[in-house]
């Protein structure tokens, strides 16, 4: 079963989340150096945020890192949930089992 499908979202949707980190650096780096921290001294009312190059590749990596910290804790939650499911319906069936005849 591909990883997609675990979480009922397309493969290839997984595959190209999975790449963009690869993908913002090869951007980054078509980004003259000298240009890294340019903003204009005009926006004209438009972004709503001015952030230079280096800024927004920097808010990218850190809403990527925010992202990664929050599904972890969301499937450690789902895991110790699991977990405890998966533990009552032991004690319930070992509980069941104790009380069956002995053949």
């Amino acid at each position: 079963m591909a990883a997609g499908a675990l979480v009922g979202l397309p493969s290839e949707l997984i595959s190209e989340l999975s790449e963009m980190p690869d993908h913002l650096v090869r951007v980054v780096r078509q980004v003259p150096s000298d240009r890294m921290t340019w903003t204009p001294e005009e926006w004209g009312g438009s972004p709503g945020e001015t952030f230079s190059a280096l800024e927004l590749a920097a808010l990218v990596q850190v809403g990527g890192d925010v992202l990664g910290v929050l599904s972890g804790v969301l499937a450690y939650v789902v895991v110790d949930r699991t977990t405890e499911r998966q533990q009552a319906r032991a004690t319930k069936h070992a509980t069941w089992r104790a009380l069956l005849p002995q053949t």
